[in-house]
């Protein structure tokens, strides 16, 4: 019964987000537009075990996505959006039963149990992680970590008692923690939240402890080393002093304690970068908060262990993604309510433990109804929250609304603009974008974009060629310098060699190869612009568009037959499309007159 209603309220809360798309905020370099996954390759998800992707080595997460995706799409329709966010919920239930079960085994009573998984899983902090589609890897990480705690208490209870130790669970959790750390590195706190619990908490003997967590530490150096190597710091993220790393650290818990305490005005992009933090009276205060909670916690480490054990939970969680070590989203901000997947579980210990104290109060009942309350608002404004991650214009307009000096509000909301012609918008977006991050490769591209539609061409083409100096790996660069000098009929070669790097820099993108194929064709080179625009369908099946195109090129080439194959796979894509329904008739009246 607890377990059913814990489950129950978790989807009551979360289950919008099953039928939002997928969304331009790392969704689509992951799975909506990732080659691997459109149709599935079970030979390229192999490679995510041997090197990493966009600074990432998460290859459980990657393999999970790719059974997803071969379980639920199909060849025509792409990747099924519904299918992704649906495992989302449904690993996020599963990550809140094993809180609940994980406060069972601790000995805490049902109700305050239950209490303690429905504020891990219901707090407006979870949002993000579960919302997000790419957010899987904090949910799938975080629930595998939870498990293996479980898993590990399960056997701790069993060593104390006469059931003995038990090596199927302790295997267990073992495995359980490694195929976390490779859903996604942050688990290599998981060795120091069992010690927290064990010690703090059970008060079982530091040598006891030792001996049981010391193999899970020696895990944990591999993973290390790998994050180190295949995941460096972006190159905007400047090293900073040790004391302004310790600021930093100080900063991000206070920040999130706030975040805990009063969930509001949630975004995926905060602005709190260290450069923001120095300028800011903020960094004479925040650190207060953290160190206030722990003295406290120490204070009454004797009366109140789980008050001590939540705290190091707390900050063990957060340790790898504090600051002290850089890390690639420094750029954007210090912290993300993703973060806090698997650090969320240390408030709800402490409110379970909390409320079992206050079990056989006089005011027990009251504390019940309010603390149901609380649950209800908490729940009320993550259900709210889900709407913001609805579709890419609420998500990025709320992050504008949240932070309007944030780089992603500005950045993103720019380019609606600029795709909508609003170019005095789009131009002030971008210029609060770049005063964020002057070095934000998608806003300098964008921003020479605008200079291109003002008809400034020779400024724009400037633009594009001074980012590549200095970021030759960019392929969308590449690619809107080759628009622009495409329309120069004297740059057409430069604009071919253009779309050519950007084709070998992304290979996996319909709309390059199409463009590629169409500027070939505009050359003569017939033959290479056919192979490319039917690598773009092959990519890209239902885009009646480049179906069109390739019908009207083939058609010139004096193939009519063949020309009406491909007007008719048009039509099949898009019944009503209208170049294609004129293209189709006159195809027909040709061969007809030609019989």
């Amino acid at each position: 019964m607890p377990a059913t209603l814990i489950a129950l309220a978790v989807v009551a809360t979360f289950f919008p987000v099953v039928a939002h798309p997928f969304l331009h905020w790392d969704d689509a370099m992951n799975l909506s537009e990732n080659p691997d996954f459109n149709p599935v390759s079970w030979l390229g998800v192999a490679r995510y075990w041997r090197e990493p992707c966009a600074d990432l080595y998460i290859p459980v997460t990657y393999t999970t996505w790719g059974a997803i995706a071969e379980l639920t799409s199909t060849d025509s329709a792409g990747l099924n959006a519904a299918a992704f966010h649906a495992a989302n919920l449904v690993v996020h239930v599963s990550a809140a039963l094993a809180v609940f079960f994980i406060l069972r085994a601790l000995r805490a009573a049902q109700w305050p149990a239950v209490a303690g998984a429905l504020l891990y899983s219901l707090h407006p902090l979870a949002v993000e992680s579960v919302a997000w589609a790419a957010g899987f890897k904090d949910v799938l990480s975080g629930a595998l970590c939870l498990w293996a705690l479980f898993a590990y208490f399960r056997s701790v209870n069993g060593a104390e008692t006469a059931a003995g130790f038990s090596p199927v669970a302790y295997a267990t959790a073992t495995a359980l923690f490694g195929l976390a750390m490779l859903a996604k590195p942050q688990a290599v706190c998981l060795p120091l939240i069992a010690v927290a619990i064990d010690a703090l908490l059970l008060r079982r003997p530091w040598r006891r402890v030792a001996a049981w967590t010391l193999p899970w530490f020696a895990l944990t150096v591999p993973i290390i080393v790998i994050a180190r190597h295949v995941q460096p710091a972006s190159e905007n993220v400047a090293p900073a002093p040790v004391l302004v790393r310790l600021l930093t650290a100080a900063d991000d818990l206070g920040f999130y304690l706030i975040k805990l305490v009063l969930p509001i005005h949630h975004t995926i992009d905060y602005g709190r970068t260290t450069s923001f933090l120095l300028a800011s009276p903020q960094r004479f205060f925040t650190w207060i908060i953290p160190a206030a909670v722990v003295a406290m916690a120490i204070a009454l480490r004797r009366r109140a262990p789980w008050a001590a054990a939540a705290t190091a939970i707390f900050v063990a969680a957060l340790l790898p993604i504090l600051g002290l070590v850089p890390f690639d989203f420094q750029t954007y901000s210090n912290v993300a309510d993703h973060y806090t997947y698997v650090a969320l579980f240390g408030p709800a210990l402490f409110a379970c433990f909390l409320l079992t104290q206050l079990e056989n109060t006089r005011f027990a009942h009251m504390i019940r109804i309010a603390t149901t309350l609380l649950l209800v608002m908490l729940a009320g404004d993550s259900f709210v929250q889900t709407r913001h991650w609805g579709d890419d214009h609420s998500l990025f307009a709320h992050a504008l609304d949240v932070n309007p000096l944030g780089l992603t509000g500005n950045v993103n909301i720019g380019i609606e603009r600029l795709q909508d012609g609003d170019l005095a918008n789009a131009e002030r977006l971008l210029q609060a974008a770049l005063r964020a991050e002057p070095d934000d490769v998608k806003a300098r591209i964008n921003l020479a974009s605008l200079r291109a539609a003002q008809g400034r061409v020779d400024e724009a083409i400037g633009a594009y060629e001074g980012i590549l100096v200095k970021h030759p790996g960019s392929a969308d660069a590449h690619y809107n310098l080759a628009n622009v000098l495409r329309q120069l009929p004297d740059r057409l070669p430069g604009a071919i060699d253009h779309y050519r790097a950007a084709v070998r820099l992304n290979p996996g993108s319909a709309v390059f190869h199409a463009n590629l194929g169409l500027t070939l064709l505009q050359t003569g080179l017939t033959d290479k612009a056919f192979a490319e625009i039917r690598t773009s369908l092959a990519l890209d099946p239902g885009n009646a568009k480049l179906w069109t195109a390739l019908a009207n090129a083939q058609a010139e080439r004096g193939d009519v037959a063949g020309a009406l194959e491909s007007f008719k796979s048009a039509l099949r894509a898009d019944p009503g499309f209208p170049p294609a329904l004129q293209g189709a008739a006159q195809a027909r009246r040709f061969l007809g007159k030609s019989r």
